[in-house]
């Protein structure tokens, strides 16, 4: 069996930071799915079932807007970091 060449671990040393950034911002990226579902699904139950007008669905449309923007903020981040 050959030994590890050097080179290999310092690159291991040097990617973990990025490494452990992408997984951070990954667990990050699944959070802000499921809130997305949930508001989504809020949104669409009141708008449908209780009949609920856009004034009162404001606070979880803007939630959702945010919630969106959040993503794309943590996938741009994933991108960048395991670039």
């Amino acid at each position: 069996m050959k030994p590890i060449d050097p080179r290999l671990l310092r690159y291991a040393r040097a990617t973990r930071l990025f490494l452990t950034a992408v997984v951070a911002l990954g667990a990050v990226g699944a959070g802000l799915l499921v809130a997305q579902a949930m508001l989504i699904a809020e949104v669409v139950v009141g708008a449908f079932q209780h009949s609920m007008a856009a004034a009162e669905l404001r606070t979880p449309l803007l939630l959702l807007v945010a919630v969106a923007c959040g993503r794309a903020l943590v996938g741009w981040l994933t991108e960048l970091a395991a670039h």
